[in-house]
């Protein structure tokens, strides 16, 4: 017995893509003694699937918990990961399979390229971003954004985030993360931006944060933050600012 044609809707529009697949928010913070990368822990799995009697498939969202970050088996590579549903998949591939020691900042990206080459992105209108940290380079970090097609690669010496971007939390990180800031000030920074973008978009951002440190040493450290602690920072911020405005 032949099965009834099984169509996706069309998107009505980009905007609306953007919205089924931006289910994080990065940040990376470079300062004068490392580097910070902190992710929100909710993933949202979303998907068209059959229903019997009905002329069109019904839309699937499941919530759940965990981290965005994949470390190598050696501790010299992580990767935290935001975008579609390959973005995980090209995150894993260059934590198992690239090593960076020796190379340049060319020959590092040429490695990622290759090791990635096979793995398609998740669509047209949706961006799979990689951040890719190396434990010798605790000055910067490599953003590595695939879109359906050839990967590209930017150096980052300062800061960016990825995935959520229209969020306005990333005024944060774009107007206080200063050159001279030490890795404690960055931290702080980093959960605070992680705080309001879930309040700004809590069915996207959420689960509490996973915060990783770069320190000129070469030693990755990973801590993780609850919603209660995220809240409780950005109340101390709002606090503050209110004060500062009123006094």
């Amino acid at each position: 017995m032949a099965q009834a044609a099984f169509h996706v809707p069309e998107r009505d529009s980009i905007q609306e893509t953007f919205e089924d697949y931006a289910l994080t928010l990065q940040v990376v913070l470079v300062g004068c003694d490392g580097l910070v990368m902190a992710s929100d822990r909710l993933f949202e799995d979303r998907r068209y699937v059959p229903r019997a009697f009905a002329s069109a498939p019904a839309r699937l969202t499941q919530r759940t918990f965990g981290s965005k970050i994949l470390f190598s088996d050696a501790g010299d590579v992580a990767c935290g990961f935001a975008g579609g549903p390959q973005a995980r998949e090209i995150a894993r591939r260059i934590v198992s399979d690239c090593h960076p020691a020796g190379l340049t900042v060319i020959q590092w990206e040429d490695r990622i390229g290759e090791a990635i080459q096979p793995i398609r992105g998740s669509g047209a209108h949706v961006m799979d971003e990689v951040f890719v940290l190396r434990a010798d380079t605790p000055g910067s970090a490599v953003r590595v954004l695939v879109q359906d097609s050839l990967p590209s690669f930017l150096v980052i010496e300062d800061t960016l985030c990825t995935g959520d971007i229209l969020a306005s939390a990333n005024f944060l990180p774009g107007h206080f993360r200063r050159s001279d800031m030490s890795i404690s000030a960055l931290t702080k920074l980093a959960l605070l931006t992680l705080a309001y973008a879930s309040k700004d978009n809590p069915s996207g951002v959420g689960g509490g944060a996973d915060l990783l440190t770069l320190n000129q040493t070469a030693a990755f450290s990973l801590s993780r933050h609850s919603e209660d602690e995220l809240d409780a920072l950005r109340r101390q911020f709002d606090d503050h600012s209110l004060q500062f405005i009123t006094g």
